[in-house]
């Protein structure tokens, strides 16, 4: 009795989170009551004809599914009232007003959902799904809407119920799982065994390449801060976000960056071309180490931060700690001597710990036995 009494208030709960609504300032996700496609700002274009009473909206796209949508940034939109019934869509580090140069007007009905709108002059344009039926995936808004296709949920984002925002990962190695992630909301791990990893220096060695990795101590990770995830698994519902918050902590050392957008329509052409030369992204190599490497994507994926690099970089970047590239050099100084000296004719006197020479004028270290070693100021280890 217990159990199926204690399984009913789950339901409850559940249905009550599934159609909470707009309720003040905050994070929330836009779905429209008729077709259920989800709102997401893939742009910072648009415009109004205020003679023909049109708006350009195709900033907004529509897209069918949770399983996209719960780990996409770009429908994760922050809206706040600015007087009366306007209000503004902020995301993806723009803005409605600032896109179109007004606000939104909300109004609610009476079965929970909103009508969205433009009104100048008395005259309201309502936004609305551009396809009424569910058989296509993606579709359009706009801005001419009648019926109840104009009608629309407005659903704060929670890691209660069913409308959280979790990480999917897109690099598997072993039982760990990783996830390139650029978005514009600051955010906390609500989800155990999650970090949050930058890369703040680029080292060549030996002519290999080293992306030294940092990790992000804070409790809330600002807004706008390229970084890859480690995440607690596969599934973006093990891997959720505390949406919102005040950071604290300033990084001035990233040397990722992020895009927010890859558009390429018409009127809205809007990304980040693919630079080999001064790009990489992160990526699993084929012994299993995680590399950032160049890619053959003609842009930049959105929502997604890559690491720049110099020109003239090594195409392979292997992810280590400092203490890692500490390491991987004290075990490699005598490769480096050989390979930078070995070629030439220029001798070197070699010295033990003690300062004692034990050769004159070589260019290896062989015949010598293990041990540290001194030649031309420097300080090698021969295994």
């Amino acid at each position: 009795m217990h159990k199926l009494y204690t399984s009913f208030l789950l339901l409850i709960i559940s249905v009550i989170s599934a159609f909470a609504q707009f309720n003040g300032d905050g994070y929330y996700r836009v779905q429209n009551y008729v077709t259920g496609r989800y709102a997401y700002l893939i742009d910072d274009k648009g415009s109004i004809d205020y003679t023909s009473t049109s708006i350009d909206t195709y900033a907004i796209r529509l897209w069918m599914g949770f399983e996209k949508v719960c780990s996409d940034p770009a429908a994760v939109l922050y809206i706040s009232n600015h007087g009366g019934s306007n209000y503004n869509l902020s995301g993806q580090g723009t803005d409605l007003y600032s896109i179109l140069g007004q606000y939104l007007k909300l109004f609610k009905n009476n079965d929970g959902t909103y009508f969205a709108y433009g009104e100048k002059n008395g005259m309201a344009r309502y936004l609305a799904d551009g396809i009424s039926n569910k058989s296509s995936e993606g579709s359009w808004l706009i801005d001419n809407g009648t019926g109840e296709i104009k009608k629309w949920y407005i659903k704060p984002i929670s890691t209660e119920g069913e409308e959280y925002f979790g990480v999917r990962p897109e690099i598997t190695i072993g039982n760990k799982n990783y996830a390139p992630f650029y978005a514009s909301f600051p955010f906390s791990f609500a989800s155990s065994g999650m970090e949050a990893y930058y890369i703040n220096r680029i080292e060549t060695y030996n002519g290999k390449g080293f992306a030294i990795l940092k990790l992000l101590e804070s409790n809330i990770i600002p807004a706008a801060t390229p970084l890859f995830i480690k995440c607690s698994s596969e599934q973006p519902s093990d891997n959720k976000l505390n949406i919102g918050g005040i950071a604290t902590t300033t990084i001035t050392d990233n040397l990722m960056k992020g895009v927010y957008f890859e558009n390429t329509m018409k009127n809205h052409i809007n990304y980040v071309a693919n630079d080999t030369a001064t790009m990489r992204v992160l990526k699993k190599s084929i012994d299993g180490n995680l590399i950032f490497d160049i890619t053959d994507l003609k842009n930049m994926p959105a929502n997604k931060s890559y690491l720049s690099v110099p020109k003239g970089s090594p195409t392979v970047l292997d992810v280590v700690t400092e203490e890692e590239f500490e390491t991987y050099k004290k075990n490699h100084d005598e490769v480096e001597l050989i390979t930078s000296d070995s070629n030439s004719n220029r001798g070197f006197d070699v010295y033990n710990i003690l300062g004692v020479k034990v050769l004159s004028n070589v260019t290896t270290l062989d015949g010598l036995p293990a041990g540290i070693y001194i030649a031309n100021g420097k300080k090698y280890v021969k295994k």
